[in-house]
This record gives structure tokens, C-alpha cells and sequence, in this order.
């Protein structure tokens, strides 16, 4: 990841060039990193042809379209963060994965998930070590916060809705590395 992200120059996406949104695209797509809104290809299509525009209406579309976007590559760059402190302590095959009781490697891409219903807003997820019940666990990570849940499911059923088991706060790389470690284990958290 940091060398995808060293390999992209921010102020090109940001001026919406064609080319450089291909390469943050291929970057996010080698992360596993589905991007929510429109395709990388349509935005910077429509960005270009906005950006051209003089009348005061595709000005302000494209002023909201840069807001956007910085937002955006503030989460891309966050979520490039915290992937490379958590490949550091060996979690890079896991990241983008989930704890599965249903398939034999146990992990399960996140992409193939039966549903999001009840989860938080979150960066990056982690495939833990196990499942406390059966069916799919995961290590949650937001700008701040860690997330133990999980979604119990009975072979065949997925009904009901993913649950925080635990989550804690963090506030350096070192505290965030940490919590992953111990509630990937299914450990305790400090107080």
C-alpha cells in the first residue's frame, strides 16, 4: 500500500485527471476497496467536463464535487494508514476479510458478506482468529474506534443483524495495532 500511495500524486486527482484517477483506482482495486459512490472512471469523466463549464451552476457542482473528493481521498489515505500499520504485525492477508464458521479457509472476503445491516461506518476490516458464534466476525477499524462484530447466522439462515461486541477508542497507530491484536485473539481489552 505505500508504495501504491507514494506512486499517486493527490493533487492530480484532486484537479480530477483522468489518468491519475486509473492509477487510484487500480490502487484501491489491488486493496479490495470498493469506492460508494460513482465509478472512478465516470467521476473523473464528469469532473473534466465540468471543470470547463463557466455557468455558476456546474460551478458550484464542481466545487461540491471538490469537497467531495477531498473527502474521499481523506478516507483512501486513512484507510491506506491503517493498512500499513496493521501489515507491519502481519494482518495484510487478513484485511478486507472476515472470520467465516461456514467456509473452510474460515476467511471470507467482505465483498461477499450477505449484508451490512447494523454496522457502523467504518475504514477497514480485519478477519479475525475466530467467531464467538457461528457464523461471521469481524475486526472493524474507523478513524478512532476498533470494532469487535460479529453476525450470527444458522447454516443456510441470514437473518438479524450484525453486533458490536466490543469496541474501544484509540488514539496512536501503536494503541490501534494493539487492540486489533487482542480482539482478533479473542483477549480482553485494558481498561
Amino acid at each position: 500500500m505505500l508504495v501504491a500511495s507514494q506512486n499517486l500524486d493527490y493533487r492530480k486527482i484532486l484537479s480530477h485527471e483522468a489518468d491519475e484517477i486509473a492509477k487510484l483506482r487500480h490502487s484501491l482495486a489491488g486493496l479490495n476497496i470498493r469506492w460508494d459512490s460513482d465509478s472512478l472512471g465516470d467521476y473523473a469523466s464528469k469532473q473534466e467536463t465540468r471543470q470547463y463549464s463557466t455557468d455558476s451552476t456546474s460551478k458550484a457542482s464542481s466545487e461540491g464535487a471538490d469537497t467531495r473528493a477531498a473527502l474521499d481521498l481523506d478516507t483512501v489515505e486513512r484507510q491506506g494508514q491503517i493498512i500499513e500499520s496493521l501489515s507491519a504485525e502481519g494482518f495484510s492477508e487478513r484485511s478486507g476479510n472476515v472470520y467465516s464458521s461456514f467456509v473452510k479457509s474460515r476467511s471470507l472476503p467482505f465483498k461477499q458478506v450477505p449484508h451490512r445491516i447494523g454496522l457502523p461506518d467504518f475504514d477497514v476490516v480485519v478477519a479475525p482468529d475466530f467467531a464467538p458464534n457461528p457464523g461471521l466476525h469481524g475486526i472493524f477499524i474507523s478513524a478512532g474506534e476498533v470494532m469487535s462484530i460479529t453476525l450470527a447466522i444458522k447454516e443456510g439462515n441470514t437473518a438479524g443483524q450484525w453486533q458490536i461486541e466490543k469496541q474501544k477508542d484509540y488514539s496512536s497507530e501503536e494503541q490501534l495495532v494493539d487492540y486489533v491484536t487482542l480482539m482478533s485473539a479473542g483477549f480482553e481489552l485494558p481498561e
